[in-house]
């Protein structure tokens, strides 16, 4: 099953992030085999960063529609309550200082397009 089938079975939006976190959240993320969870490759002639989990030592499980029912009756349950909160404030938070940054430079802008009127 690919990402964007396996995305639509749990009514997450086709995103590889998305669907990372929100597994992550769910406890299912699988060790990588191929660094055993380090997050480092020896055989890495670059920076020795396990290509596989891109260092991180977790990688997504095969993507199946058992997984996939599994996932949509964990949400479904609930599990999933905490970690939409935790979004939602960062979010929000992400939002408000969006908005000052926006206040603060308004003033600028309308007095530079002054200037350049003038």
């Amino acid at each position: 099953m690919n990402l964007p089938d396996f995305a639509a079975r749990c009514s997450w939006p086709p995103r590889e992030p998305v669907v990372r976190a929100r597994l992550e959240a769910l406890g299912l993320l699988v060790t990588c085999r191929r660094c055993s969870g380090t997050g480092r490759y020896e055989q890495n002639p670059l920076d020795k960063t396990c290509y596989g989990c891109a260092g991180s030592g977790k990688r997504l499980p095969p993507l199946t529609a058992r997984l996939a029912a599994s996932v949509r009756a964990r949400q479904d349950a609930g599990e999933l309550s905490e970690y939409y909160a935790a979004e939602r404030e960062r979010l929000g938070g992400a939002r408000k200082a969006s908005a000052r940054l926006l206040e603060n430079l308004v003033p600028e802008i309308v007095a530079f397009a002054a200037a350049r009127k003038a």
